[in-house]
């Protein structure tokens, strides 16, 4: 197998985003995002879903220049407008605002529409755990899954992250819904548009 070094898939990433259009910033960190899936062994959301990733923003799918808004809070709670941004930037950036709201109120929630694929869910796990809090995220998904004994996607493999910081460790564990399809839909254009949820609380107060 092939080993690259972290830091030469994190600027050959970069540099692509740069190309793709991203401004330096957003390039770094998404292509941080995308190096440290792979790092950690999560293939499938990583370095291997970047040329599908890439084929989103030519496609239309993805705006890189879109940045999420608010359009509504009530203390703690607030939700965002992703207006078909770049997933794992929106969903980073409804995580920094989660921790914010977690700081400030003891719990914090993000809900976050209109936005594209997420990546690993796990990084936004990680994320708020790094901070000291714990932290759980979901989204929904497109049908990709035929119910047991039919042949027709109906269901969707829903990930659920649940984060817990700890004083020596760091853990969090992602579920998805899995099967054995018998029969694929063909993705459309819109087949990336995800709609994250994401909370953060201190552990003062859990």
């Amino acid at each position: 197998m092939l080993r690259v070094p972290f830091d030469q898939l994190h600027a050959a990433l970069r540099r692509a985003m740069q190309q793709l259009g991203l401004t330096e910033d957003r390039a770094a960190l998404c292509a941080r995002l995308f190096a440290e899936t792979t790092r950690d062994g999560v293939y499938t959301h990583g370095l291997n879903r970047f040329p599908r990733f890439v084929e989103t923003i030519r496609n239309g799918s993805i705006d890189i220049h879109a940045e999420p808004t608010k359009t509504t809070g009530v203390g703690a709670i607030e939700r965002w407008e992703g207006h078909r941004g770049v997933g794992n930037l929106n969903a980073h950036a409804s995580m920094q605002r989660a921790i914010a709201l977690a700081t400030q109120h003891g719990i914090g929630a993000v809900a976050l529409a209109n936005t594209n694929h997420w990546m690993r869910g796990g990084t936004y796990g990680w994320q708020a755990a790094e901070q000291g809090l714990f932290a759980i995220c979901w989204t929904n998904t497109l049908a990709n899954l035929p119910a047991w004994g039919a042949t027709t996607p109906t269901l969707g493999n829903n990930p659920l992250v649940i984060a817990v910081p700890a004083p020596a460790v760091t853990s969090y564990s992602t579920w998805q819904c899995r099967s054995s399809p018998t029969a694929r839909s063909p993705p459309t254009a819109n087949s990336e548009n995800h709609f994250p949820l994401t909370a953060a609380s201190t552990p003062q107060a859990i």
